[in-house]
């Protein structure tokens, strides 16, 4: 069978690799220029940051790619899962094998069972006997308006929490705080992780601050210079002093970080007619 996925994130990736696995001929198109979604790295000023998802919440039996999973203690409590060097190199290694086009970002599903089109603005993808839409729900509605509505309406209902999320990078001789994952009690930030401690990463100093959910969702449409400064200021406070100067700072917007209100199904489908 030819399966068209669209998302080439965490979910479309094991999605392809366990149909591959079945015989299915597997192609996945996905907006971005290379792997991330929520396990995107950033790489700035000869750095990188995990400024997605700070961990997995999966044991390394979970999956076979072993050799890039590592467990991370932070001052020597439970273990938690990264992928090393970066975040987006568990999507690099799940990705390889597969027919994976970047840079085509899917505008709508057409066409009927056993015979589906993605249209993109690279043009149509297709035909497939099957498609699967991987993506946040959001994105998910209009994509399947026109070809499945039932389907869409269906999918609307779940909803999703935002998070804004502060990089910052002092010089590579500046003092910093000794803990290596914290969670304030209070203010706007909710987690902030120095990522210099984490497997593989380097010994440059960097940390990645996550806002709550309440901060975000009050500052969503703040511009990225206007979060920086006040979640630069926020983490100063956390710091317990001022920050030193940045060698690197930057906020990055996830209107779509995680599931508040899930639909209670792990998939949903049009069914074969």
């Amino acid at each position: 069978m030819k399966t068209l996925i669209v998302g080439a994130g965490l979910a479309g990736l094991v999605c392809a690799r366990e149909l591959q696995a079945a015989g299915d001929e597997v192609s996945l198109i996905d907006k971005g220029r290379g792997y991330g979604g929520r396990l995107s790295s950033r790489r700035r000023e000869g750095l990188s940051f995990d400024h997605g998802a700070p961990e997995l919440h999966l044991r390394p039996e979970d999956l076979a790619e072993t050799d890039v999973l590592a467990e991370w203690r932070p001052e020597g409590g439970p273990a938690r899962l990264v992928a090393t060097p970066r975040q987006n190199e568990l999507l690099k290694h799940l990705g390889a094998g597969l027919a994976v086009e970047h840079g085509a970002r899917a505008l709508a599903v057409a066409g009927r069972p056993g015979e589906w089109w993605v249209r993109t603005d690279q043009g149509e993808r297709g035909p497939a006997e099957r498609v699967v839409v991987a993506v946040p729900a959001p994105q998910a509605v209009p994509l399947l308006a026109q070809a499945a509505p039932q389907l869409s309406e269906r999918v609307a209902q779940a909803s999703y929490a935002p998070c804004w999320t502060l990089l910052y990078a002092p010089a590579a001789d500046a003092e910093v705080p000794a803990w290596e994952r914290h969670e304030p009690d209070s203010g706007p930030l909710s987690l902030v992780i120095a990522e210099q401690s984490k497997p593989g990463r380097g010994p440059e100093p960097r940390y990645v601050a996550h806002a709550t959910t309440e901060w975000a969702r009050a500052h969503l449409e703040d511009s990225a210079d206007e979060v920086q400064a006040a979640l630069l200021a926020a983490l100063a406070e956390v710091w317990g002093g001022a920050l030193p100067e940045p060698r690197y700072a930057a906020a990055h917007r996830w209107r779509y970080a995680r599931v508040a209100q899930p639909l209670g199904e792990p998939c949903l489908n049009v069914p074969e007619r």
